[in-house]
């Protein structure tokens, strides 16, 4: 559902939609991993097809409502990387600390676009902001075992391109029986 607002002077709507999207991803990886003592490097390389779906929709609440056909939307995305891992022990308390440095490529378009219409006029299209064609990806994490069977993880996520970044942290809980 969306809800939009548009106010020029004395017009004003209050303009809602209700329309249903989905992601289908198809991902594929490659790596090795060398082992010399306890630190662990795993060279890979990955591959992700993503695929958007957007129903199409009609707004309702005035004269400045869109209505837009169904849309599909896909990329191809490879990313080049390394993995280096280590554990490590304080008194009896065991850590694996990860990471990830890597290269990552979109294929295909990188501007998300929609054909709209007003309801008494043309189509236009909408260009929404670009994904980096070309970006750093990093990941720094830590997995605590804190019983037997049972582990914590935090991890923290960048992806950097000039002025585009993104960060992201991700904690997990992991039971193993």
């Amino acid at each position: 559902m969306t809800d939009r607002a548009v106010a020029i002077g004395a017009f004003a709507n209050a303009l809602r939609a209700r329309y249903n999207a989905g992601t289908t991803q198809i991902f594929g990886e490659v790596g090795e991993r060398f082992t010399l003592d306890d630190f662990v490097l795993e060279p890979f390389v990955n591959v992700a097809h993503v695929k958007l779906r957007t129903d199409g929709f009609s707004e309702a609440g005035g004269d400045a409502a869109l209505t837009s056909r169904a849309g599909t939307t896909e990329n191809i995305f490879a990313t080049l990387g390394v993995r280096p891992a280590t554990t490590v022990s304080w008194d009896g308390f065991d850590a694996t600390l990860r990471g990830m440095l890597g290269w990552r490529h979109a294929f295909g378009s990188v501007t998300p676009v929609a054909d709209v219409a007003f309801a008494t006029g043309p189509v236009f299209t909408v260009e929404g902001a670009a994904i980096a064609r070309d970006s750093g990806v990093v990941e720094a994490g830590a997995d605590f075992a804190i019983a037997h069977g049972i582990a914590f993880g935090a991890t923290y996520g960048g992806q950097f391109s000039g002025p585009q970044t993104s960060h992201g942290v991700r904690g997990t809980v992991t039971m193993t029986f």
